[in-house]
């Protein structure tokens, strides 16, 4: 063939507009000079384009695929196959999913005690964002808009509404609610999933000059390491309890069995690591008390506000038992033997539900961030003194406080440092009201500001009369 002599054109498609010899019906010779029978060369634009399109989509499918499997290679996926090949509709889920995924390593390799491994991977986030009322998540929607905070992070949120903070104290339930339907809205979730990876802890009750608010906490991967131990955090939750164990053995032991869980998550080597335990615990009501009867089961009490107490003082009973701050817990102890108690734990009752969850929260050194946590424990409602100690072993000021938690009660002995106090014999407001009422402008004085977790009920939580509190700060 003459090179000289050849044609090339090109046509929509191979049909009979040239009379060629046709490869796959993308090109083709043909006679373009009488005498040279390949002496054109003609190609089918509608070919190539075809052409081009298995070429694009095989790569497509080979280059998924090996993506998936680079992502399969670890312990840790949950990213699947499906996901891959439709990366560009589901980027945002792929995302999510291997962020979960790092976080999970991470919590594997502390639970393994693999610390290097571990390091870097994990660290507290915290965000404390005022609410203008019970349903009012629309500071936390805004920071998640802004990219301040990424919704699949949240593991748990802590927070104080202006209800009563007694059995009718509906304001717990509607805010949780309202947290479930914007997480729900935001991660494109259920709200049964949204109750499996979330621990919501509503506290009612802003007395005196308590500010309401929410305090979320993210746990999510760390960049930089740390220089020293960094506040960690681990998540527990019980079964669901009957109305007859409430406020006896089976919340104790099963609340013991949680801290333990949510301990080693968090990586805690030691009980010394943790620094406060925040439980959400339930309650008895006249319609539990009676399905319980009905089932020829007897209830620890047939007072409702009382069932709050109890329940509130078995939970802290687990802990203590967890943490080896009692060597046993019996039944017959709780709101009792007020010299059996923890000097971390704050448990807040709600008729909101019927598990108890948990947020341990202290500091590990596998953990990345700037936040640490401190605890000391307020040997009455004007401890003050107990708040300084914290400040100055954390070495900040008020401005450098990122949230307080406190547990607070009325001294059952009647008296605050000798002086009688009236908190137990007002019939029109309970005395858990007055005593976060007291404890929280003891603590607003200390700190300048009024946006404190102050928590009423400290049945076997610190000493009587006393309580436990905790700051976060940044290092």
């Amino acid at each position: 063939m003459n090179i000289g002599l050849l044609r090339i054109k090109f046509i929509w498609g191979a049909g009979k507009v040239i009379q060629a010899r046709w490869r796959f019906g993308i090109c083709g010779f043909y006679e373009h000079a009488k005498g040279y029978q390949n002496s054109g060369l003609v190609f089918s634009i509608r070919g190539l384009l075809v052409l081009g399109l298995i070429l694009l989509t095989l790569a497509y499918v080979g280059g998924t695929t090996a993506l998936y499997l680079w992502l399969d290679r670890g312990g840790h996926n949950y990213v699947t196959y499906t996901d891959t090949l439709l990366w560009p509709l589901r980027r945002e889920v792929i995302r999510e999913k291997r962020g979960q995924a790092y976080i999970d390593e991470g919590i594997a390799d502390l639970r393994a005690q693999r610390w290097n491994e571990g390091v870097m991977k994990l660290q507290v986030g915290l965000l404390r964002l005022p609410t203008a009322g019970p349903s009012d998540t629309a500071a936390l929607a805004a920071a998640i808009d802004a990219g301040e905070v990424d919704p699949a992070a949240i593991v748990a949120i802590i927070g104080k509404t202006e209800g009563n903070g007694c059995v009718n104290d509906f304001t717990r339930g509607y805010a949780t609610l309202a947290l479930k339907l914007l997480l729900a809205e935001k991660l494109g979730s259920s709200l049964s999933e949204i109750e499996k990876r979330v621990a919501i802890v509503m506290s009612g009750g802003t007395e005196g000059g308590l500010s309401p608010h929410l305090l979320v906490f993210c746990r999510d991967t760390a960049s930089v390491a740390a220089a020293g131990p960094r506040l960690a955090l681990g998540i527990g939750l019980t079964r669901a309890f009957a109305p007859e164990e409430i406020g006896r053995a089976p919340q104790i032991e099963e609340t013991a069995v949680a801290v333990t869980q949510a301990m080693k998550e968090a990586g805690f080597v030691s009980p010394a690591d943790v620094h406060f335990v925040q439980i959400k615990c339930p309650l008895l009501t006249k319609e539990r008390i009676e399905e319980a009867e009905r089932r020829g089961a007897s209830v620890a009490t047939g007072d409702t506000y009382h069932s709050m107490a109890l329940s509130r003082g078995a939970s802290a009973l687990g802990v203590a038992l967890a943490l080896g701050e009692v060597k046993a817990a019996p039944e017959q102890a709780i709101c009792r033997d007020w010299s059996l108690y923890s000097k971390v734990a704050s448990t807040s009752a709600g008729v909101e539900l019927l598990r108890n969850e948990i947020v341990v929260l202290g500091n590990a050194p596998e953990w990345g961030g700037d936040l640490v946590i401190d605890h000391d424990v307020m040997a009455d409602a004007i401890d003050a003194a107990a708040a300084h100690r914290i400040l100055k072993r954390l070495g900040v000021d008020g401005e450098g406080v990122v949230a307080v938690l406190a547990k607070a009660e009325a001294a059952p002995s009647g008296a605050i440092r000798g002086r009688r106090h009236t908190m137990l014999d007002d019939s029109d407001i309970h005395s858990t009201r007055h005593a976060r009422a007291l404890v929280g402008g003891v603590l607003a004085g200390v700190i300048g500001d009024t946006m404190l977790y102050v928590s009423g009920g400290a049945e076997h939580q610190g000493p009587a009369g006393g309580g436990p509190i905790a700051i976060i700060g940044r290092a």
